[in-house]
């Protein structure tokens, strides 16, 4: 059966005072009724805000939502929320702020105050969410940000931001954003946006929350959304009907939700001083990778790995930045070495090799260093390497034509590789165009092969993630968010697998043994006179201390709810499921006093019905046949 979906709201503004049109919303808004309503069976309890909507109205809607998610009475209520709205992005927010249609035109300074704060009036209310029902337990939020974002100088930080606050809430979120940014956006007025488009179809099937947006994240490739959960024990599947939606595609995620085969992998390699710490710098367009100082000499300032991660068009990249071969000062083994230390970064593979040579006579070293690539990575590199010629002539086409068949080590070179192109990074001009000329050749080669490069190291780096998740698992929930922090570590370059692996593993050993100490001793009880406690006694007490229990577990839930945390909230978990099962062997003794007075008001005595009633196994009926017989 399908979660019943017990709330949901629609925010759809597509009309503006100030700012422009946004037809899309309105279909989003249309799309999304269609899909509560007819597909979901939630119209009763769908909040509409569509079309005009002041930041009044904002305010009213979203309250009013979270007031009826405090009165629900489900065990695991869900709440569904379909945002799509013009949006910005305001200082260290992990929220776009939503754009009301009575919002000023200007953005920056005062108009922060004119947006809609949504983490301030609706998130954060949200995950302090306190229910009113004992009978609930836990909110599971879906939430669908289909917005035209604008100022995201600093959105690079905003995901981690959510990711890093999700695993310590005490509620479920499961949470997609679109990357559009303002005018780059590509939503079309006649098929709304394009995450909507896309994900809401998808609902009514019977897939569970977190597939379907994994399929969005795929499918959705102008605008490739970014994805976030907080995921309990019970993902919400919302829909039912059988089978894959139309165009299904999942993309190969990880426990942790990170999606590595989306992000295209740039690995630059090349002869020191032959421009490839500079080409990186084109491609990022920023001063990323340090360049030899002219005059330097042979020896590299590429000492150990680096890496950038950038956007580009919606896209992602990971660029890094590997120590020169032929250095002066490193032998063929210690190359080797510093080179395989990308491996920990690039967990599912390696897209492109960017080789860097000076145009110029093609010589012996520079067909040495190309060699000593392909040797190192194997023969299957071979298709993902883009030979780039640096400070190359404006001619370069006409004349590597020319130069190739003059030059054996050089035809020999241009068969071996995937494709090759020129760049010159002399001037600002030229490293824009480097960077136009390379991004689109790194495009080329990626949809050409179809498929990422990988090697042993890889493989490896691979198998130790996923054996860090399996480890996280095990953990109680402080050490499996520290498990987590080592392997994003890992995998931004500041820790090796093998050393997270280490550190996990202790984290496991220790925790184990602490489960394995052995329990203190039992103590007979007696009373003051020296007697032993009696069962019925013992029962008595327990039935007495059932309302204190009661008492201090309101209190404990008050504080934990106040003071929030993962560790206080569990703590309650477990009070409550301890009380729970106390009263239940409590409710069980009762059923149980109960057939004995049954039995003994037939006119069988109390020691025969006991008997009786033991060799039963507390059966009434095979207890009652027993004494029956015994009497006949």
């Amino acid at each position: 059966m399908p979660d019943v979906v017990s709330r949901a709201i629609i925010c759809a503004i597509s009309e503006y005072e100030h700012w422009q049109k946004l037809p899309g919303a309105q279909i989003d808004a249309e799309l999304g009724l269609h899909v509560l309503s007819d597909d979901l069976d939630a119209s009763a309890v769908t909040t509409i805000m569509a079309g005009r909507v002041t930041h009044d109205d904002l305010e009213r809607g979203f309250r009013e939502v979270i007031q009826d998610l405090e009165c629900s009475e489900e065990e695991f209520p869900v709440l569904v929320v379909l945002v799509s709205c013009h949006a910005v992005h305001v200082d260290e927010k992990i929220f776009p702020q939503l754009i009301p249609s009575d919002s000023p035109i200007a953005i920056g300074g005062e108009v922060a105050t004119a947006a809609f704060d949504i983490e301030e009036h609706f998130f954060n209310p949200l995950k302090n969410l306190r229910f009113r029902s004992p009978k609930a337990k836990r909110l599971r939020v879906v939430m669908v940000f289909d917005c035209c974002r604008q100022d995201l100088s600093n959105s690079q930080d905003v995901p981690r931001g959510l990711r890093n606050l999700l695993p310590r809430l005490k509620h479920d979120f499961y949470i997609i954003c679109s990357c559009d940014q303002g005018s780059q956006s590509f939503e079309r007025a006649e098929s709304g946006g394009a995450l909507m488009s896309v994900l809401l179809p998808s609902l009514k099937y019977a897939k569970n929350i977190c597939d379907v947006f994994a399929d969005a994240s795929c499918r959705v490739t102008r605008q490739r959304p970014n994805e976030y959960y907080r995921r309990g024990n019970n993902v919400p599947v919302l829909g039912s009907l059988p089978d894959n939606p139309p165009g299904w595609v999942l993309s190969e995620k990880d426990e942790l939700g990170d999606d590595f085969r989306q992000v295209s992998l740039v690995v630059l390699s090349g002869i020191t001083g032959h421009g490839k710490s500079t080409l990186g710098n084109a491609i990022t367009q920023n001063e990323s990778f340090k360049v030899p100082e002219v005059g330097a000499g042979l020896s590299s300032e590429t000492k150990s790995v680096k890496h950038e991660d950038i956007e580009l068009d919606a896209k992602k990249y990971r660029i890094i930045d590997t120590p020169g071969f032929n250095n002066t000062h490193l032998s063929m083994e210690e190359i080797w070495t510093r080179f395989s230390g990308f491996a920990d970064l690039a967990p599912a593979g390696i897209d492109v090799f960017l080789h860097v040579v000076e145009w110029g006579p093609f010589t012996e070293e520079k067909s040495r260093a190309l060699k000593c690539l392909q040797e190192i990575a194997g023969e299957e590199c071979n298709e993902h390497v883009l030979l780039v010629f640096s400070r190359a002539p404006p001619d370069f086409h006409r004349r590597i034509v020319e130069e190739s068949e003059r030059n054996s080590n050089l035809k020999e070179a241009l068969g071996t590789v995937g494709s090759f192109t020129a760049v010159n990074c002399q001037t600002l001009a030229e490293m824009k165009k480097a960077h136009e000329t390379i991004t689109a050749a790194v495009q080329f080669l990626i949809e050409k092969n179809g498929k990422k490069y990988s090697n042993d190291l890889v493989k490896i780096a691979k198998t130790n993630r996923i054996q860090l998740v399996n480890l996280m698992k095990q953990l109680n929930e402080s050490d499996a968010c520290e498990v987590q922090t080592l392997i994003s570590q890992v995998y931004t370059g500041s820790l090796s697998s093998a050393k997270a692996l280490d550190l996990a593993t202790e984290k496991l050993a220790q925790q184990q043994s602490q489960l394995q100490q052995p329990q203190p001793p039992s103590v007979q009880v007696s009373n003051s006179e020296g007697a032993q406690v009696t069962r019925e006694r013992l029962k008595e007490a327990v039935v007495r201390t059932v309302p204190l229990m009661r008492s201090i577990g309101a209190c404990g839930q008050a504080l934990a709810d106040a003071h929030g945390g993962p560790t206080g909230q569990d703590f309650m978990y477990g009070w409550w499921g301890s009380l729970g099962h106390v009263e239940s062997l409590l409710s069980h003794q009762h059923e149980e006093k109960q057939k004995e007075d049954r039995l003994k008001a037939m006119g069988f005595s109390e020691d025969r019905v006991r008997s009786a009633l033991d060799e039963a196994r507390g059966d009434f009926d095979a207890a009652l046949e027993l004494l029956l017989t015994e009497d006949r």
